[in-house]
């Protein structure tokens, strides 16, 4: 079997969680396997390599915005695949013009590819993050932290980030309008205050509604997975994700979702397998901040009534309606269960001499 390599920055939580989930799935098909961190790459370091060069494959997984531009020094351009996940128009690359339109560029979601493709360079294929065959999820952690909650209140959880467009003002704003026709909800905000990349301190959204779990990359994944499971619903505000793997796990776990039709998210979710807020045109904004702006993120807009709109409509959904969407979810799930097979293959193409 083929040998695939895993690059990625350590720092970049989401995508080191979902490296580790590749692995793992190269491994149960019998592939040699390793993960690297990428700064292990930088030109001060020491470079393994001789060691890397043994692999078939090497995955460099990073946003595109941060483009990994040491690992064409070091290895044959066949061997190497950049996964690049992307919300929007990334800005400084005009210095790597050359080196991408070398690469062989894929994405996990139309949408990404899409805004690569803006940008001016060709994306060969997409090839969408896989649904975990065997997540490891900590019950007795879920539980737990459900019993935390009063049993009268439905629990809507967010897992991510707090940059802009995932939301959370908006989401703010949809609590406030919902807080004054109901009382029998509870936000969950598992994020991280994080005020100088987001722009605004995640304490702005304190509300009676809304609780702030910040331990977003502080607890094992598996507790996080308990706490999705145990939620009685899973609310994704994003205005849009080069991917959403949250939404996709909460189909998987089967908690009901709540989230909008924005660019990346409606790849995964739609009216038939979650409550879906309605979007009303695009709209763009620098990230972080037009004076150190890496990249131009490209989002949905829509309106926070309508975001209350269906949560109310959520909140009084009838158990047929709950299952329903459930059972839609789980044949949501069945498309994403054996993506990475594609890498396997373009691995087992260079193993057998057989490129491009």
């Amino acid at each position: 079997m083929p040998r695939i390599a895993v690059v990625v920055n350590h720092k970049f939580l989401s995508l080191l969680e979902e490296s580790k989930k590749m692995i793992k799935y190269f491994r149960s098909r019998g592939c040699g396997c390793r993960l690297y961190n990428a700064d292990d790459f930088l030109p001060y370091k020491p470079i393994p390599r001789r060691e890397i060069r043994e692999y078939d494959l090497v995955i460099f997984f990073s946003p595109f915005q941060r483009i990994e531009v040491v690992h064409s020094r070091y290895l044959p351009l066949e061997k190497t695949i950049s996964y690049y996940v992307v919300e929007g128009i990334a800005k400084h690359i005009e210095i790597h013009r050359r080196l991408l339109e070398k690469q062989v560029i894929v994405t996990p979601s139309n949408f990404s590819k899409q805004c690569i493709e803006e940008s001016g360079f060709k994306v060969d294929r997409v090839i969408p993050h896989i649904a975990d065959p065997d997540p490891d999820i900590d019950y007795d952690y879920g539980r737990e932290w459900r019993n935390k909650y009063p049993r009268d209140k439905k629990i809507l959880l967010y897992v991510g980030n707090p940059v802009r467009r995932k939301g959370l003002p908006e989401l703010r704003k949809a609590v406030e309008i919902l807080g004054r026709r109901r009382r029998d909800f509870i936000v969950v905000l598992h994020t991280a205050d994080q005020p100088r990349l987001a722009g605004y301190s995640v304490k702005q959204l304190e509300h009676p509604n809304i609780v702030l779990e910040l331990e977003y990359g502080r607890i094992p994944r598996s507790r996080v997975l308990g706490k999705i499971l145990y939620a009685d619903y899973y609310i994704h505000p994003a205005k849009s994700e080069g991917f959403g793997l949250p939404v996709l796990e909460a189909l998987q776990l089967g908690t009901p979702v709540i989230a909008v039709n924005a660019p990346g998210v409606n790849e995964i979710v739609n009216e038939r397998n979650a409550f879906i807020a309605p979007s009303r045109g695009v709209e763009y904004a620098d990230y972080p901040d037009p004076a150190r702006a890496l990249i131009t993120f490209k989002m949905a807009k829509y309106d926070p009534r309508d975001l209350a709109d269906v949560m109310d409509q959520a909140l009084d959904a009838k158990s047929d309606e709950l299952y329903d969407k459930i059972a839609e979810g789980w044949r949501t799930v069945e498309k994403f269960r054996d993506t990475y097979k594609e890498f396997i293959s373009i691995a087992e193409k260079i193993h057998n001499g057989v490129v491009g």
